[in-house]
């Protein structure tokens, strides 16, 4: 079994990877909710209260955060695998049009 020393922790395989990926929900999160956050204070209009336009951007920016950050492994997962396959691509490509 793999240790690996976050700060001042030792930490297993299993718990590195809970890490990492809650930094990956964290991220998503933060990313999900301004972007939806974003276009929902775009699409409100501006005559109406101020409260309800508050409590409307707030909750569909925490929804918009969430969702995301559930998928977090596996949205990881993908990230890295896309990013293997567009380096083997793009060294193939290279490679064609070498020859």
């Amino acid at each position: 079994m793999a240790q690996y020393r976050v700060d001042k922790r030792i930490l297993s395989s299993e718990e590195y990877e809970e890490e990492r990926t809650g930094l990956w929900a964290l991220g998503l999160f933060i990313i999900g909710a301004f972007i939806v956050g974003h276009q929902i204070y775009q699409v409100i209009p501006q005559e109406w209260d101020k409260v309800l336009r508050f409590a409307l951007i707030l909750s569909a920016a925490i929804a918009g955060g969430v969702i995301p950050a559930l998928f977090a492994g596996h949205v990881r997962i993908l990230f890295f695998w896309s990013l293997a396959f567009g380096i083997v691509g793009s060294m193939a490509y290279w490679l064609w049009g070498a020859i």
